[in-house]
């Protein structure tokens, strides 16, 4: 998006219905992203409904707010006539830097709530864990998502803090569904 990238420009040769159909006929798998929460909201869903048209067999949604929002445009993406697996956006972030790259993109909400719990914490790498996990719960709970992307730096640390993290979330996410 405008603004993400200063040092890089936009290419707009493809469109992602044609990367889509492109990809698709090359015998690919093909997964496309949706962003609930960029305008125009009400062209969302019938918009996703089009790239599976296209070719796509999976979606995954951007972080939109949480469970409410997920679930609510999945439904309108039902109805639009998409049918294929949702698989939404979990934010991991345990300090302002990893926030902050959560919060620089177009269209990614992130509750300010949420993210004051993890920072204001005595324990923000704790805290954000379990704050992950919880809202992987829930949307592995909302009707019309089939997964969760556990997304996000986690850390403005190194690589490999951020994939301790991200992993020690996976572990505890998988230990509290098998519950």
């Amino acid at each position: 998006g405008t603004g993400v990238r200063r040092d890089a420009g936009g290419v707009f040769d493809l469109d992602s219905l044609r990367l889509a159909s492109l990809a698709a006929d090359w015998g690919l798998t093909v997964s496309v992203a949706a962003t609930p929460a960029a305008p125009p909201f009400e062209l969302r869903p019938k918009r996703l409904a089009q790239k599976q048209r296209a070719g796509a067999s999976l979606c995954i949604v951007n972080h939109a707010g949480g469970p409410t929002e997920v679930a609510r445009f999945a439904e309108s993406a039902r109805t639009a006539g998409c049918t294929m697996p949702v698989i939404a956006c979990v934010a991991v972030f345990t300090d302002e830097g990893s926030a902050a790259i959560l919060g620089g993109f177009p269209g990614l909400v992130l509750e300010r709530h949420r993210i004051l719990a993890v920072l204001e914490s005595p324990d923000p790498v704790e805290a954000g864990i379990e704050a992950a996990v919880d809202e992987g719960y829930a949307m592995l709970q909302t009707a019309g998502v089939a997964g969760v992307d556990l997304s996000g730096a986690a850390t403005s640390g190194d690589e490999v803090t951020s994939a301790s993290i991200l992993a020690e979330t996976a572990r505890r996410l998988r230990e509290r569904l098998s519950r």
